[in-house]
């Protein structure tokens, strides 16, 4: 999983791990208000690539779902 912020091309997270069926894990403040690009990838697998925008509040979050055969970005409220 990576994190690239548009306006600099900083990578704010670049991070593998290993997922297990039905498991995930969760980012804190990645992108901090900042336009982003994320770029998620499963070793042969899927990929996909989303730009988004975060607010400021911490009411609302990306979630990025991997299935057998894609991946899925949609915004969270939380």
């Amino acid at each position: 999983m990576q994190a690239t912020r548009l306006s600099d091309s900083e990578r704010l997270l670049d991070d593998t791990f290993v997922l297990d069926a039905q498991a995930s894990t969760e980012y804190e403040e990645v992108s901090s208000g900042s336009s982003v690009k994320v770029h998620a990838s499963v070793e042969d697998g899927p990929e996909a690539t989303h730009e988004w925008s975060d607010g400021e509040s911490d009411a609302t979050g990306l979630l990025v779902s991997i299935m057998t055969d894609s991946v899925e970005f949609a915004e969270a409220v939380r």
